[in-house]
């Protein structure tokens, strides 16, 4: 079994001269929630899920357990929870306006119509529409231009512009049903009940259908919805026995599976929630929680299509938060010496390009064959023992030899590989490595030795791994378990093989004609068609980039 810890590690400042600069990226989809309570006021909220605080945006028409937002018009529409004016119990006695009768908590005789309200983003006002069905769950058909919604028994379809109510089914012995929301997540709505997740099938249009997919056992959710980075998040209610607390709990649900983890804790009662998918807000820098027992992971190999300008590559189809992208030494196709520069790494892909020395005419027209592998940043121990941290850190300055710490320390040395993750300086940059220990490493930038004249700041990714045993085991990855070799060899400018390729030591001539270079140590790690390498010594001064022969 892979036991993990998923939290990503801040960036480890490895220069005492500059401080650590934050960039604020902006993502789309701010979370909103809204209370309900027989009679109580209702609110609109916003939630900063990240800051586990929330803020008030707006006084309801009513308080609601049904949301969702309209993308089209930009609205939010809510409907109205249940507002009795008669009671099962005589409560003449108490002398109380109707508003606070509405509070009591005994069971309603009769109830007022219930209604369809909407808030308006642009003119940030509310409006009742009409009348509808009594629901606790609804979201917005973006296909249909239609309001989803659900009682405890019915699946409704709703006219947002007159409130009216048409039947799409009826459901009965839904486990947890009393409770929960509506979603659509990945093209398919789903009703994500108090103890359970159902997926609507409607391939038959008079015939919908709910198959369960999994129980999540959360008990008392109370809204449902899609976070910005693609996940559903489900709320609900924190109670004891004074009642609610007035504070909720949002969960990262996987609906295939009904795996949770526990995202963020917010000090407010929510009744459901809706995501302003045009809202703009910050970027998750981190995964929320952690779901799999796995590495996310995506390689591929790209045989002679590296040049000089760069080019994209997608991770789209897996699940990264915060990913950190390795590459191969690159092929030895052409003449001219230079190294392997990433840039632009996101969630959704990154950017290469083969950078030539700068005395040389950076353009490179015989195309090289590398490899890549994308790794979500975190400290994972595989079932075999192997524990592999991945993690990032910034460094600056030229052949001047900076500290970097693991997360934790290793029973071992690892083996280390590193790569540069932004472009910031146009120089180009080797990085070396030396001084591995169980509690971390030294690492440097080496640019053509007619320069090396100092760096700016770049980010750094690192891969560390120790073997349960020996040198070679298994990662367990969300896309399969692959296998990997790992190899520690002196080589210097004839090369060598090692592993599945045979490396040289190349220096570059800016300064001088001689390329001769000594021994120098290397790490190199073959898994799944990738082969990373990594100098982890420093005996020749002179700079130098790691090709191989394919």
């Amino acid at each position: 079994m892979l036991n993990m810890s998923r939290a990503v590690f801040p960036l480890l400042i490895a220069s005492t001269a500059y401080s650590s600069l934050a960039v604020a990226n902006n993502c789309s989809g701010e979370l909103y929630s809204i209370n309900s309570g027989r009679g109580a006021p209702g609110v609109l909220f916003s939630l900063q899920e990240q800051e586990k605080s929330a803020k008030a945006v707006s006084m309801a028409e009513f308080s609601s357990a049904a949301m969702a937002y309209d993308s089209s018009l930009n609205r939010m529409y809510y409907a109205s929870s249940p507002i009795p004016f008669e009671y099962k119990v005589d409560l003449s006695a108490l002398n109380a306006a109707p508003e606070v009768l509405a509070q009591i908590p005994v069971q309603g005789e009769r109830f007022k119509y219930t209604r369809l309200a909407y808030y308006d983003f642009a003119s940030q006002e509310h409006h009742v529409v009409d009348r509808t069905k009594s629901v606790i769950g609804m979201v917005y058909d973006e296909q249909h231009d239609v309001l989803i919604a659900n009682s405890y028994t019915d699946l409704y379809e709703i006219n947002k512009t007159t409130g009216e109510a048409t039947k799409l089914m009826h459901f009965g012995g839904v486990d947890g049903q009393y409770r929960g929301d509506l979603v659509f997540y990945q093209g398919d709505l789903y009703l994500v009940s108090s103890t359970s997740v159902y997926l609507v099938d409607r391939s038959e249009p008079n015939d919908y259908k709910l198959v369960k997919q999994a129980d999540h056992n959360l008990l008392a959710v109370t809204g449902a919805t899609v976070a910005q980075n693609g996940d559903v998040l489900v709320s609900r209610t924190v109670i004891n026995d004074h009642g609610h607390k007035n504070q909720s709990e949002l969960y990262k649900v996987n609906m295939q599976t009904g795996g949770t983890c526990l995202v963020s804790t917010l000090p407010l009662r929510i009744n459901d929630l809706a995501t302003n998918t045009g809202a703009s807000v910050a970027c998750y820098q981190a995964d929320p929680c952690a779901l799999d027992n796995e590495i996310t992971m995506v390689s591929d190999s790209i045989v002679k299509n590296l040049d000089h300008l760069w080019q994209f590559h997608s991770t789209s189809n897996a699940n990264f938060f915060a990913p950190a992208i390795f590459t191969s030494a690159p092929s030895f196709n052409g003449s001219h010496g230079g190294v392997n520069r990433v840039k632009n790494v996101t969630p959704t892909g990154f950017e290469v390009a083969f950078k030539e020395w700068n005395y040389l005419d950076q353009v490179h027209p015989h195309k090289e064959s590398f490899d890549y592998m994308a790794l979500e940043q975190g400290r994972y121990t595989m079932a075999d023992g192997t524990v592999i941290e991945v993690g990032s850190f910034e460094l600056n300055d030229t052949k001047v030899f900076k500290q970097t710490n693991f997360s934790q320390n290793f029973d071992s040395a690892p083996y280390v590989f590193v790569q540069v993750q932004t472009f910031n300086g146009g120089h180009t940059i080797a990085t070396r490595v030396k001084d591995i220990t169980t509690q971390g490493f030294k690492a440097a930038f080496y640019e053509q030795d007619s320069l090396n004249e100092g760096h700016v700041i770049e980010t750094v990714s690192y891969i560390a791994i120790v073997p349960g045993n020996g040198s070679t085991g298994t990662i367990e990855t969300q896309s399969g378990s692959p296998s990997y070799a790992l190899f520690s060899a002196d080589i210097n400018h004839t090369g060598g093989q090692i592993g599945e390729h045979y490396y040289l030591l190349v220096e570059e001539t800016s300064k001088d004609k001689e390329l001769n270079h000594t021994f120098e140590t290397v790490h190199v790690m073959d898994i799944g068609g990738v082969s990373l390498v990594q100098q982890v010594s420093s005996n020749g001064d002179d700079n130098l980039s790691i090709r191989r022969k394919d």
